[in-house]
């Protein structure tokens, strides 16, 4: 009878670990973006974010300006960091992801920084 009580009772300590585990947020995905008040007026397109072995990379496409690869990109806790080069400037992306949604800011240097709001459309 002792064996089968610390059975159970070491089954019922297993299940209630399993169920505290941490749920990961994860930017991976293709999203749609609308960068407001530009010197050029609102512009939109798409950002991918991938991860391969614990990397995350990206690309970022605007459908006025062309496609650039994300550099320096860093990823942690729903925030990201990169910049990237369009149309003869250097640019920068902060911002944050929750749940389907991202907010945050395009920075231009010298032209100054706009907000940018995006979409989940593929991935999770």
């Amino acid at each position: 009878m002792r064996k089968i009580y610390l059975i159970f009772t070491l089954a019922i300590v297993s299940a209630g670990c399993a169920g505290t585990r941490k749920v990961v947020y994860s930017p991976v995905g293709t999203w749609e973006y609308v960068v407001t008040g530009t010197p050029s007026g609102d512009t939109n397109g798409t950002f991918m974010i991938t991860k391969t072995d614990d990397v995350f990379a990206g690309s970022f496409k605007s459908v006025e300006y062309g496609e650039s690869a994300m550099e320096n990109l860093y990823y942690a806790e729903g925030k990201i960091t990169c910049q990237f080069y369009l149309s003869g400037i250097d640019l920068s992306m902060m911002g944050t992801f929750t749940g389907d949604t991202y907010s945050g800011t395009i920075d231009a240097g010298q032209m100054g920084a706009f907000p940018i709001t995006a979409n989940r459309i593929t991935g999770k």
